[in-house]
């Protein structure tokens, strides 16, 4: 079910920098199956009626 919106924008941030020691979990579904993150990022949007998507990448990605 949608939620209903209350006239506020709803936002989702998307960080993907993996800044901590040893963390690659991202990485390897960002190299190899980037619509995989799209996807989840399209569906968890309509869920929360979304205004606005922010990335948040690794420049060495």
């Amino acid at each position: 079910m949608l939620k209903v919106s209350d006239g506020r924008p709803s936002y989702l941030v998307v960080n993907a920098d993996e800044s901590e020691p040893g963390t690659y979990k991202d990485r390897d579904i960002m190299r190899h199956d980037p619509h995989k993150l799209l996807e989840g990022c399209l569906i968890a949007g309509v869920g929360i009626v979304l205004a606005q998507l922010t990335s948040i990448f690794e420049e060495s990605m």
